[in-house]
């Protein structure tokens, strides 16, 4: 598939609820596990403490960390940024991005920073502004 599919808001509250389905009905009724309703329950059940919730977005971050990983390998950049609602889970998931990064970075781009981006939901717009400024000559 597409790393969005495990990576994003829905992506996460997806997987949540596959998890969900792997545990046996009376674990999941003992322990009140119910299936999310997107990925900011998620995260708000993962800051509670729930296991399922924080395994969710571990592996989540970890996906997106080995695509990273992957690209860098072919591409070399100096830096990888990210924006988006994921990039607000806490230190937990960005721990698990980095490691997945770091399993499929090459020595060569190991120290790639993977940073945190500053425009919020400016970005897409900003960039393509940059971009057909470029394009245009100016």
């Amino acid at each position: 598939g597409h790393v969005e599919s495990v990576a994003s808001g829905s992506g996460v509250t997806n997987l949540h609820n596959y998890l969900l389905q792997q545990v046996p009905a009376d674990e999941a009724s003992a322990l009140n596990l119910q299936p999310a309703a997107n990925g900011f329950e998620v995260y708000q059940r993962a800051l509670a403490g729930n296991k399922l919730a924080q395994e969710a977005l571990g592996l989540s971050a970890r996906a997106l960390g080995q695509a990273l990983g992957n690209l860098a390998n072919c591409f070399d950049p100096s830096a990888i940024i990210l924006s988006g609602s994921m990039t607000r889970s806490g230190e937990g998931w960005w721990q698990s991005l980095r490691e997945g990064y770091l399993e499929q970075a090459m020595d060569l781009v190991s120290q790639v920073p993977l940073v945190e981006g500053q425009l919020g939901g400016k970005a897409p717009l900003l960039g393509a502004v940059a971009f057909n400024a470029k394009r245009l000559g100016a």
